[in-house]
């Protein structure tokens, strides 16, 4: 038996629909009004992933955080300026995975980059 083949594009059509159905559930503040975002502080749930608390920082007070990650990191590994920066770069600028990172396997770190190592840049120290 030979099926229509209109038959078939009817049904691809209908399930075009579904497209706009994820996009309502992302509805513009204007279009639902700006008090229903707001949600009172016992309401909030821990469970909704898109749901966060958050700050827009000044240029300065970026760059003083950003900064300061690259004296923590200066002080924790006793690298130079630019190998602090480089690796907070690399990993996202969370200091505790460059630590870790670096204290676990440096030299695998450092090839990565394409670096030779030397005790200064390193942070060793011959007696």
């Amino acid at each position: 038996v030979m099926e229509d083949p209109t038959e078939n594009e009817s049904e691809l059509d209908e399930d075009d629909g579904d497209e706009g159905d994820d996009l309502e559930y992302y509805a513009e503040a204007e279009d639902i009004g700006q008090d229903s975002l707001e949600t009172p502080d016992d309401e909030k749930s821990d469970d909704d992933l898109e749901l966060f608390a958050y700050e827009c920082l000044g240029q300065d007070e970026a760059l003083k955080l950003l900064t300061d990650s690259i004296h923590n990191v200066l002080d924790r590994l006793k690298v130079c300026n630019e190998v602090a920066r480089l690796l907070l770069e690399k990993f996202q600028w969370s200091e505790d995975e460059v630590v870790k990172r670096f204290k676990s396997d440096s030299q695998s770190i450092f090839r990565e980059f394409g670096w030779t190592v030397s005790r200064s840049v390193a942070g060793s120290s011959s007696a």
